[in-house]
């Protein structure tokens, strides 16, 4: 098993600094540029990966799945029609031309069949789309790649036949890699490059081996059939069965190469489909704020401060930044500062519409910074009119009456008095006091609408 995460350590690490000695999970840093290798949050050198190899179950637990898998639903139903579609071709030019028609869609099966498996999606396969002509690119491509490593290793060979023999002894050693290469890049350079070829063969290790093992096996196996069936009248049934056979060990090899990639895909940087994102994303999800809570775990206050800050410079709506770093502030003691950035946030959120959010921050800031209370008549106005339930109209007539001690006719007043009147009467049975401040309204403004909203509410809830 590889070590945890320091910040997370119900999970296993993905990266690792050399510099802090400190291993980071998926959840700990930003992938947003897209790199290969994201910096430490703590002192900005490069992170090395850590393999994720071991949260999957290794090629041994899963190789009975696998097997299954490829006699299972429309994977065998496959099989058998190409094995079907063999089996009956004629000899001759015409069945070799005819045989590599189908051999077209059966590479495209394959390599699909594979790309699902790494990508830890179902398998879905799909005749049709392996006919089609838009699809059929990948045999192509693997054709043309060995066609031009055969002329590479001839040419080769007329100039130096030791040197022709190695590199042909490492083309041949990575066949299952170069096709593995081929399904996640979709480049025929990249299939030749030695590099890549070299770093499957040793992350893969024991479990490489096995798939070179098989696929050799199977080869051989192709070619020994072949030498008998030349010389020997094999019957249909016979015929069929074993192609069928054959096929079958092939689609299990490429399902294997898939699962291996799927299992490695943190070393090989292949992106996985959404049904494994999900599964495997319980628990690594990308935190929010990840750099910020960091900084305040190593007790790096004014970084996490500094950072905060960027962001809400940068979006001044920035829901998590503006209430992260007001907790940050009560969490250290500067109460003024806090209350002071509370109030910029809380006006900026009901300037744009943001009320019930406003409404849901307030409540909860309650806990931590005590009698903190609006003071800024339309933001009150906006907030409490979104707190009209059962369970916050305490809070709001509580704001309420702080504001009206302070100035009992603010900007909007109107509005402010109308609004407690209702909190009064429909939740806390309050009518006296609620009549008083209809009872203003309907004297002291001279806006007629409010004047007939109060006198309408007196009359209708209060007078009855």
């Amino acid at each position: 098993m590889s070590d945890p995460c320091k910040y997370h350590p119900q999970r296993q690490a993905s990266w690792h600094c050399s510099t802090c000695a400190i291993n980071f999970c998926f959840g700990c840093i930003s992938s947003e540029n897209g790199e290969l290798y994201p910096q430490c949050v703590l002192c900005r050198r490069t992170l090395l990966r850590q393999s994720n190899a071991n949260q999957t179950p290794s090629i041994g637990q899963q190789l009975p799945k696998i097997l299954s898998t490829s006699a299972s639903g429309k994977v065998l139903l496959l099989v058998s029609f190409f094995s079907l579609a063999f089996t009956l071709i004629p000899t001759g030019l015409f069945g070799d031309v005819v045989f590599l028609i189908f051999l077209i869609p059966l590479t495209e099966f394959l390599f699909d069949s594979m790309e699902q498996t790494a990508s830890g999606d179902t398998l879905r396969p799909s005749l049709s789309r392996y006919f089609s002509l838009r699809n059929n690119r990948v045999f192509f491509k693997f054709l043309l790649t060995f066609v031009l490593t055969l002329m590479l290793l001839i040419k080769l060979g007329s100039l130096n036949s030791g040197a022709s023999l190695l590199l042909g002894a490492f083309f041949v050693l990575g066949i299952p890699a170069s096709a593995m290469i081929l399904m996640m890049e979709k480049s025929m350079l990249a299939m030749l490059n030695p590099i890549k070829i070299s770093f499957i063969i040793r992350t893969l290790g024991s479990a490489y081996l096995l798939l070179f093992i098989l696929s050799s096996a199977v080869a051989l196996t192709l070619m020994e059939f072949n030498r008998f069936a030349s010389g020997n009248e094999i019957g249909f049934l016979a015929e069929f069965l074993l192609t069928g056979a054959v096929l079958y060990l092939i689609t299990t090899i490429f399902l294997i190469a898939g699962y291996l990639i799927f299992q490695y895909h943190t070393e090989f940087n292949f992106t996985l489909g959404s049904e494994a994102m999900s599964k495997l994303s319980q628990g690594e999800q990308k935190e929010a704020l990840y750099d910020v809570n960091i900084f305040v775990q190593e007790g790096r206050y004014e970084d996490a401060q500094t950072t905060l800050l960027k962001r809400i410079q940068q979006n001044p709506l920035d829901y998590l930044a503006n209430e992260k770093l007001i907790k940050l502030s009560v969490v250290r003691g500067n109460d003024k500062l806090a209350r002071q950035l509370a109030k910029n946030y809380f006006s900026e959120l009901t300037a744009r519409g943001k009320y019930k959010h406003a409404a849901d921050f307030y409540v909860s800031l309650q806990n931590q910074l005590n009698d903190f209370l609006l003071d800024e008549s339309q933001a009150i106005i906006s907030i409490c009119e979104a707190m009209k339930n059962k369970h916050h109209f305490k809070l709001a007539l509580q704001t309420i009456e702080n504001q009206i001690s302070i100035d009992k006719m603010p900007k909007d007043w109107e509005r402010l008095h109308l609004l407690y009147a209702q909190l009064l009467t429909e939740f806390a049975n309050r009518k006296e006091e609620a009549r008083k401040s209809l009872k203003l309204v309907i004297n002291r403004s001279i806006n007629q609408e409010y004047a007939k909203t109060a006198s309408d509410y007196l009359d209708r809830f209060i007078s009855v």
